[in-house]
Formats: C-alpha cells, structure tokens, sequence
C-alpha cells in the first residue's frame, strides 16, 4: 500500500483511520473523517494557478513516486531551473496538516532528486469583493510558508516511518480514541 497525500494526512489524524483505511477495513470512528481532499476543489485550484501563469511555468494536479510513497501536488511552478510548489485551499483558514502535508510533500521531491526552492499556501482572500468580473488574481492570496515547513519536515522522517509501519502492521493500533485525535 503506497502512501498517498490522503493516507498521509488521514495517518496524521488518526493512526486507527490510517490503519482501517490501508486493510480496506471499516471501523466506526466518526462520520467527520472523510477524504481530505475534496476533488471539488479542482476548479479553484486552476483558477489559483492560473494567477501564477506571468512568474511561472506551471502545471497542476501532478504526481510523483519513490518507492510506496505517492503524492500529487496541487501546483508545481518553475522559473528557470527552480522550482516552487503551491498547496491550494479554499478557504482561508490555513491548517497545521497542511504544513505537514507540504512537508511530505518536499520529502518525497527530494528522493525524486527535485530540489525545491520555495513553498507556498494559496487561498481565498476573506478582503476581496467582487466586482462586475471575477478578478483571479485578487481573489487568491499568495503566503510563503517555508519556514514553517523547515520546522514540519525536521520531523518528517520519524513521521513517515510511524505512518509506514502502522500501515503495514497486522494488527489495528492500540490506541484508545480520545483527546489526541483530531476528531475525537
């Protein structure tokens, strides 16, 4: 079973999640625990990466493996021979996960051999109000975020082996659900 950007940061949440999801096995936890992805987003995420189109050569929706590591990045720009990768949310409200998961992210480009230079979050700006014509490029804010995924990835692969051994563990995780899940 590869690790992929859901499992990730279902892993993240909950390692029981994690371990139900990689047997294909259902437990009740919560219905809140769904796809943290939703595919719905696709549309906004064009939008957003078309605003990058004057800096960037850029492409969207593309996915890299190494080994049982499996990611899709919302957004890969280039300019020359550097690269920046743009994590894409709708809202406004940027999550600690998603650091994370731009952490993952970095760790597995770097074992692809693809340095990356700069990260970026892209979401909604909660100040702008539409005029006659949707304005993609006031619309989409732009916030760089490497810092706080030097911190996230410092960790990264202690994170990674917890996560790759809890899937493939034969048994579910002895961990009672409580105040260290997200979604107790």
């Amino acid at each position: 079973m590869r690790l992929t950007n859901t499992l990730f940061l279902t892993g993240l949440r909950c390692h029981k999640l994690l371990w139900s999801r990689a047997k294909n096995e259902e437990i009740d936890i919560s219905a809140t625990h769904q796809n943290m992805r939703d595919p719905e987003n696709d549309l906004f995420i064009e939008i957003a990466c078309r605003t990058l189109s004057e800096d960037y050569t850029s492409e969207t929706h593309v996915s890299f493996s190494f080994e049982d590591y499996a990611i899709t990045v919302d957004c890969i720009g280039r300019q020359g021979d550097q690269t920046d990768i743009f994590l894409v949310y709708p809202t406004s409200r940027i999550r600690q996960s998603d650091y994370f998961l731009l952490a993952y992210w970095q760790w597995v480009l770097k074992k692809c051999g693809i340095e990356v230079r700069d990260f970026y979050v892209i979401h909604c700006d909660q100040q702008y109000q539409r005029g006659k014509t949707l304005d993609p490029h006031l619309l989409c804010k732009r916030v760089l975020v490497n810092d706080t995924v030097a911190r996230a990835f410092a960790n990264m692969e202690g994170i990674i082996s917890t996560l790759s051994f809890v899937m493939n563990h034969t048994k579910m995780p002895a961990i009672d659900i409580g105040s260290h899940c997200s979604y107790p």
